[in-house]
Parts: structure tokens; sequence; C-alpha cells
């Protein structure tokens, strides 16, 4: 009976430890995203653990429309996207603002930590539509709500903007966990976006991920799917 006391104490902890090493960061979305897609290229991304400011810029590069057409962006039309990142990874504020053709096409003004838990009702009062990968990987996911206002040529307010960042060059600190350590400054170049129509991300299942590693494995599967 002891012994199936100590090796159930032992498997207690060892999912505790495992949560709190997940818990260094929001994880990933798993985002689904539809057309239109912005593309993104030459983003600069920088992070200043003292601020806890996170800011990325880069040129758009084309749009491809819900037909399967793509169009060039022209001189100018540039991604904006700034976030607020404390050092455990969570996101408190964040805005994205994109344009094509000389106009705003994706604009979603600030969204706070209040309005996003209305949104997505993960209830856990982290900004709950930002993930982040391993420091190794460098992706970062945000999930944004259209203005109102725009051009007619931008899509409609209200529709989800999904975010899929990718970092480029440098490197991201890490935790023992590999997850990236956000109470370190680190600077990106040469990185890339896709700012796409997404629907809502759910929040993540606790009893699905103990039941993955309970198993000795949790697979997660991006999707990306054409509407």
């Amino acid at each position: 009976m002891r012994r199936s006391i100590k090796m159930g104490l032992w498997l207690v902890i060892l999912v505790v430890n495992s949560f709190a090493n997940r818990a260094n960061a929001d994880p990933l979305l798993n985002l689904t995203t539809y057309r239109p897609d912005v593309y993104t290229n030459f983003i600069t991304t920088d992070y200043n653990a003292s601020t806890d400011v996170f800011t990325a810029s880069g040129w758009v590069h084309h749009v491809t429309f819900e037909d399967g057409t793509s169009q060039n962006a022209v001189s100018g039309d540039k991604f904006y996207l700034n976030a607020i990142i404390d050092d455990s990874g969570h996101a408190s504020t964040a805005n994205l603002l994109v344009f094509f053709s000389g106009s705003k096409f994706f604009e979603s003004g600030t969204i706070n930590t209040a309005n996003l838990s209305a949104v997505s009702g993960n209830g856990d009062g982290h900004f709950a539509n930002f993930g982040s990968s391993t420091a190794a990987v460098k992706l970062f996911e945000f999930f944004f709500v259209q203005n109102a206002g725009l051009p007619s040529s931008s899509p409609g307010a209200g529709r989800g903007i999904g975010v899929e960042l990718h970092g480029g060059n440098g490197t991201v600190p890490q935790l023992a966990s590999g997850v990236m350590d956000f109470s370190k400054d680190f600077h990106l170049t040469s990185g890339n976006a896709d700012s796409a129509i997404a629907p809502l991300p759910g929040p993540a299942s606790a009893g699905l991920a103990l039941l993955g590693l309970l198993g000795g494995a949790t697979v997660i599967q991006r999707r990306r799917s054409v509407a």
C-alpha cells in the first residue's frame, strides 16, 4: 500500500511540474485560417523584458483573396503588431494594423484581457488570444477582431483575424523546458507572417493535456484550411 501511495504521489508531482512548465508561456492557439490571407516578410521583431513591450513590423508582400487570386502590395504597405507580454509569457494587450494598396486592410484596435476573456472564455486572467512555441521554432500566434469603419475592400467588421508570426533570424532565450523565456530581451530579423481570416480559437483542454501526458505523448497538429 505504501509503495502504491508513493507512486501516486510521484505521479502527481510529475503532472504538477509539467503544468508548471507549460504555464511559463501560453501555448500556441493552433489557428485555422482562411482567405483573404496577407503575407508579410522582412519582419523585425523586438521584445523588451524591462517594459514588456513586444513589437513586430515588416513589409506586406501580397494578398491572396477568397477566390484564390493574388495581388502584390504597393510601396508603403506595412504590417504592425504591438503587444504587452509579461515575464511569464502572458500577453495583456495587443493590436494589429495591416495596410494593402495604400489603405487599411486589417485593423484590430487594442484588445485587452477583459474583452478577450469575454471573446474566448478561457477565464484564466490571461490574454486568451496569444500563444508561443518553443524558443527553437520561434512562432508567435495572435487572434484579433476586425474593427469597423474600414474601406469596403477590407474584410468586414467583427471577423476574426489570425496572425502566425515566424521570428526569422536571431535567438530567443529559452527555459529548461524549451519554451520561450520572456524575462530576457530578444531581437529577430527577416521574419514573415500570415494574417488571415480565422474563427475563434478554442481554449485548451486541461483534461486532454493530462490524458496525453499519462499516455506518454501529447501530439498537437496544426491545421490550415481554405474557405
